[in-house]
C-alpha cells in the first residue's frame, strides 16, 4: 500500500474540500501509514523472536557448523533488525510531513490515529487488526510529535495574525499600524 505522494497530498488539500472529504483523505492517509507501522513491528517482532532463538542455539556441531550457522543468523537477524527500525524511523518522520501541513489537518489525523490506539484499524481484508507492542509504540510517538508540531504551527498561525492586525491599515489615517512608538521607547528607557 503506498502513501500518498507528500506533494499530491498537499495540492488535494489545496483544492476547496468540504470538512468531509478533508476527513476522507486524512482516513486514508492514516490508513496507509498505520498499515506500514503494523507490517514494520510484525517484522521487528519476528526479527527479535529469530535473535532470541539464535541466541539460544548451542554452539558446536561438526566442525563448528552449529556456531558458523548461528553467527550468520544473528549477523542476518541484527541486519533485519536494523533495516526495520531505520524503515519505522522514515514511517515516523513521513507522518510528521503529512500532519504538519495544517493545523486542521493534523488535529484529524491525531484523533484518527489515537482511534487507531484505542479501537484498533480494519486492514485491507476487512479484518479487525490490533498493533503490537512496538506499533503502538511508534504510534504514541507519531502523535506526540505531531502534537508538538500542531502547537508549533499554531504559535506561527498566531504571530502571523497578530503580525497581519498591526500592519492593517489604519481606518482613520489609510496608513499601517506599526505599534506604538510611545510604548516602545518607554519600555526601552526603564
Amino acid at each position: 500500500m503506498e502513501t500518498m505522494d507528500l506533494m499530491a497530498f498537499q495540492e488535494e488539500l489545496q483544492k476547496p474540500q468540504s470538512p468531509k472529504m478533508q476527513e476522507a483523505l486524512a482516513a486514508k492517509t492514516v490508513a496507509d501509514i498505520v498499515s506500514k507501522i503494523h507490517s514494520c513491528s510484525e517484522s521487528l517482532d519476528e526479527a527479535k523472536r529469530a535473535a532470541a532463538e539464535a541466541e539460544s542455539m548451542k554452539p558446536g556441531g561438526f566442525l563448528g557448523g552449529r556456531t558458523r550457522k548461528k553467527t550468520n543468523l544473528l549477523a542476518t537477524v541484527t541486519t533485519k533488525i536494523t533495516e526495520t527500525m531505520d524503515e519505522m524511523n522514515g514511517l515516523v518522520n513521513e507522518s510528521i510531513k503529512y500532519t504538519s501541513v495544517s493545523t486542521a489537518l493534523a488535529a484529524i489525523m491525531c484523533a484518527q490515529f489515537q482511534t487507531v490506539l484505542d479501537d484498533g484499524f480494519t486492514d485491507t481484508d476487512k479484518r479487525l487488526q490490533r498493533l503490537n507492542e512496538t506499533g503502538k509504540k511508534t504510534l504514541e510517538e507519531v502523535i506526540r510529535r505531531a502534537q508538538e508540531q500542531n502547537e508549533q504551527l499554531s504559535k506561527i498561525d498566531k504571530n502571523i495574525k497578530i503580525s497581519k492586525k498591526m500592519l492593517a491599515k489604519s481606518p482613520r489615517t489609510g496608513k499601517a499600524s506599526r505599534g506604538t512608538p510611545a510604548k516602545l521607547v518607554r519600555i526601552g528607557n526603564t
